[in-house]
């Protein structure tokens, strides 16, 4: 049986004030679901400038990153348990620089949300968590 190699992935939770970005994501295996914009390292790229590109390849804005707010791996695996996907998922935390806000590339839709409605969306696993953690080590 042939289990798909990891990817590496990254992600990144941009924060304007009080709100946060985040993206509905229009592909599988994640169609229709909330989460942090994000997406695939490209070869020879850094996790940081692929984490600044898929923020900008999907919403539209610029952001600096601030630091690195965890390292994931997200596992989905079919209705036999055969592993599809295997991601291992830097995520960064950071501020938001310029750019007006417009869904791209994968993301059905983007917006910047208050934390505390993420509970009102269909969301990726952790993504409460994660924005959180973003939250602290901003400060």
């Amino acid at each position: 049986m042939n289990q798909p190699l990891p990817r590496v992935g990254v992600s990144i939770a941009c924060w304007n004030g009080p709100q946060v970005l985040v993206v509905e994501r229009a592909k599988p295996p994640f169609d229709g679901i909330w989460s942090l914009p994000g997406g695939s390292v490209e070869p020879g790229e850094t996790t940081r400038a692929a984490a600044l590109r898929e923020l900008h390849e999907e919403t539209a804005v610029t952001a600096e990153i601030s630091g690195l707010v965890d390292v994931l791996d997200v596992l989905r695996h079919d209705e036999a348990g055969v592993l599809q996907v295997h991601f291992v998922l830097a995520v960064f935390a950071g501020r938001f620089v310029s750019g007006t806000l417009a869904a791209g590339d994968d993301a059905r839709r983007a917006m910047w949300i208050d934390p505390a409605r993420l509970s009102d969306l269909p969301t990726t696993d952790r993504l409460a968590e994660l924005v959180e953690k973003s939250r602290t080590l901003l400060g």
